[in-house]
């Protein structure tokens, strides 16, 4: 029987909200004050929901490991933006988040890949972790990498999807320098760990926005190309994934999938029988669905994967105004429906 697994991350809102946590730019460039929010962190969630396996009562100093998830990586999503030159914004009670660049034709044309180990802002970071491994003998270097098409909305905007029309060459440029500078970040935190990664996985959440024939012609081949280069790859698809299932498939090496809300589960689990599968909560239904509903949701998602299917139900972006009983009524429902042995 496949491993079952529920994750809960909850909003940098909540933790701004609830216990009045400031993030922002202390917490990207400040590793004492980062390490001692997920401190703090640990000990409010134990307080809140210890009775369902969240949270440590006593965590240790220094780096901490975060196999869950719970906390976001200085900079975050904003990391890739921030290489090409974006400006970024460190909200107090938000994921960091980049000024829309909106590159032009020639701006693209004489893009480059990054020096990343000398450039903002991952050269600042690398003195961070240094200095971690110094003083505590181990790190925790974390980078959140995006996929090819997520990060050149980022560089170009709207003006991507007619370039898939109109100047396709431009953008089959911005894709090659984007895949190789993604290639360039992973191999650095192998580097970083003097060990292969368990896999590289990366976010397609604006594949949404474009036809699996876009997908094939323009995207395809820089997914593929980070597939044969790792040995473990993982997909990211945060919105409905059917339409995209037959093209992730044609990837030979996927080992992580995680689908969105409303996906086709069962398709999935039969696609990638040898993938581990990661199934996306709404966060929205979270915070508004009766109890009853919630409970029928997940019996629902557990009905729809396979006994020997290794899943995770994964339930991210917890705002603050979700009811602390909706969060234990998830909880316990999965335990009752996956078998798995809960607090």
């Amino acid at each position: 029987m496949g491993n079952k697994t529920i994750h809960f991350v909850f909003l940098p809102s909540w933790w701004n909200k609830n216990y009045g946590i400031k993030f922002g730019k202390s917490y990207t460039f400040d590793f004492e004050y980062r390490s001692n929010i997920h401190r703090k962190m640990q000990k409010y969630l134990y307080q809140r929901f210890g009775d369902i396996g969240l949270g440590d009562d006593n965590p240790e100093p220094g780096p901490l490991d975060d196999p869950e998830g719970l906390f976001f990586p200085p900079f975050a999503n904003a990391l890739i933006p921030a290489l090409f030159g974006a400006q970024v914004k460190l909200p107090e009670d938000n994921f960091p988040w980049e000024v829309p660049m909106r590159l032009g034709d020639e701006d693209i044309r004489n893009l480059k890949v990054p020096d990343i180990y000398n450039s903002y802002p991952i050269a600042p970071l690398i003195r961070q972790w240094d200095e971690i491994r110094k003083r505590y003998g181990r790190e925790t270097s974390s980078i959140w990498n995006l996929g090819v098409q997520n990060i050149a909305f980022k560089l170009r905007g709207e003006q991507l999807f007619i370039d898939y029309y109109e100047n396709p060459e431009l953008a089959h440029r911005l894709f090659e320098i984007i895949r190789e500078t993604i290639a360039q970040l992973a191999l650095l935190l192998m580097e970083r760990h003097g060990e292969t990664p368990l896999r590289l996985v990366i976010a397609n959440c604006t594949v949404d926005f474009i036809s699996p024939e876009i997908y094939s012609r323009f995207l395809y081949k820089h997914d593929h190309r980070l597939s044969e280069e790792f040995p473990s790859f993982g997909i990211h698809h945060c919105g409905v994934v059917d339409r995209m299932i037959d093209q992730y498939a044609l990837h030979d090496n996927v080992s992580y999938i995680q689908v969105g809300w409303q996906s086709n589960l069962r398709k999935v689990c039969d696609t990638f029988p040898k993938a581990s599968i990661s199934y996306i909560f709404s966060a929205k239904r979270l915070m508004s669905a009766s109890r009853e509903d919630l409970v029928e949701d997940v019996r629902r998602i557990m009905d729809s994967i396979h006994q020997d299917t290794e899943f995770e139900l994964s339930v991210p972006d917890i705002d603050y105004r979700t009811p602390d009983d909706n969060i234990r009524a998830v909880y316990e429902a999965f335990c009752d429906y996956s078998n798995s042995k809960c607090m």
